[in-house]
C-alpha cells in the first residue's frame, strides 16, 4: 500500500495518539533529513484561515528547549497541518491521573522547567494564558515541553463552533475570572494550582463557576499541608505565594525559579 506523502516531503508512517482535541497525529519521515517528525492535521476545514496561519507562524518563532517546537506548516487536501519534533510524549495529566502524588523533588524540577519556558515568553511580553496539566508534555527523556502558547487567543477568534476549548476555571486567578484578562501573573497563578494538584491530587477550588469565584475571592481553600502533611513548609509557602489573590504579590517567573532552586537541601 502506497504511503501518503505530504508536500513532497513528509511520508506518513502511522497514526499516533493525538495531543490535542482538534487535530489528528501521525508519525512521518522527513524525506529531506531522514528524521522522524510528528504531523498534526486539523480535523476540520478552518474558516478563519488568517487567524490559524498567524497562530502557527507565532508558534514557529518560539525557540526554547522547554517549549513544544513547531518547525513547519502547510495545507494538504484542504486541511491545515503542522510539523513538530518527534519523540514519545505524554501529558502531565495522564501521568498524574494514573499514579500517586508527585514527589516534592520531581514537582520542583518540573516546575522549574515550566518556569524557564514562561521566563522566556514573558521576556517577549507573551503570556501562555492556559497553563494546565494537559498542556504540559513530558518526553521519554523526562524533559518538559510546554504546549498551547497562543492557543487561547486563536480559539477565541473562531465564531464558528469548529473546536472545543475547555479551559477549567480552577486554573484561572480571581482577577482573570472577574475581568477576563489572562496575564503573566495569571500564568504564575495557574502554575501554583498545577503544583498544588500534583502534590496532593486535589484541586484547591471546586464547584460551579459562582462557587469557584466566591472561594477565590475569599481565598478559601484547604491548605496543601492538610492534604499532604509531609510537605516541607518552604515549598508550600512558594506555592501559596504563586497562588496569592493579589497578582502584585505573586512571583515573576525568574523569582520563582530562584526560590525553587533554593529548596535543593530541604526536599
Amino acid at each position: 500500500m502506497t504511503k501518503i506523502i505530504i508536500q513532497d516531503r513528509y511520508q506518513i508512517q502511522k497514526e499516533a495518539e493525538s495531543i490535542s482535541d482538534y487535530t489528528r497525529s501521525f508519525i512521518a519521515r522527513d524525506l529531506e533529513s531522514a528524521n522522524s517528525v510528528l504531523i498534526e492535521i486539523f480535523t476540520k476545514t478552518v474558516i478563519k484561515k488568517t487567524a490559524l496561519e498567524g497562530y502557527l507562524d507565532a508558534q514557529i518563532k518560539l525557540q526554547h528547549p522547554n517549549i513544544f517546537k513547531i518547525d513547519n506548516w502547510g495545507v494538504h487536501n484542504g486541511l491545515y497541518y503542522f510539523v513538530s519534533e518527534y519523540s514519545r510524549k505524554v501529558t502531565l495529566s495522564a501521568i498524574v491521573s494514573s499514579g500517586k502524588c508527585v514527589l516534592p523533588r520531581k514537582a520542583q524540577q518540573l516546575a522549574i522547567q515550566i518556569l524557564k519556558a514562561l521566563e522566556y515568553t514573558h521576556s517577549l511580553n507573551i503570556a501562555h494564558k492556559s497553563i494546565s496539566l494537559s498542556n504540559i508534555l513530558i518526553t521519554e527523556n523526562k524533559e518538559i515541553k510546554v504546549r498551547g502558547f497562543f492557543e487561547y487567543d486563536f480559539l477565541k477568534t473562531l465564531k464558528e463552533n469548529i473546536f472545543t476549548f475547555s479551559g477549567s476555571t480552577v486554573y484561572m486567578s480571581y482577577e482573570t475570572l472577574l475581568e477576563g484578562h489572562r496575564t503573566q501573573a495569571n500564568d504564575i497563578y495557574s502554575l501554583g494550582i498545577l503544583m498544588y494538584f500534583c502534590l496532593c491530587k486535589h484541586y484547591p477550588f471546586q464547584g460551579s463557576f459562582q462557587e469557584t469565584l466566591a472561594q477565590k475571592r475569599e481565598d478559601s481553600y484547604m491548605r496543601l499541608q492538610e492534604h499532604n502533611p509531609q510537605l516541607s513548609s518552604p515549598l508550600v509557602k512558594i506555592i501559596e505565594k504563586a497562588m496569592h489573590i493579589d497578582p502584585k504579590e505573586r512571583y515573576t517567573a525568574t523569582e520563582m525559579i530562584k526560590e525553587l532552586k533554593s529548596l535543593d537541601k530541604s526536599l
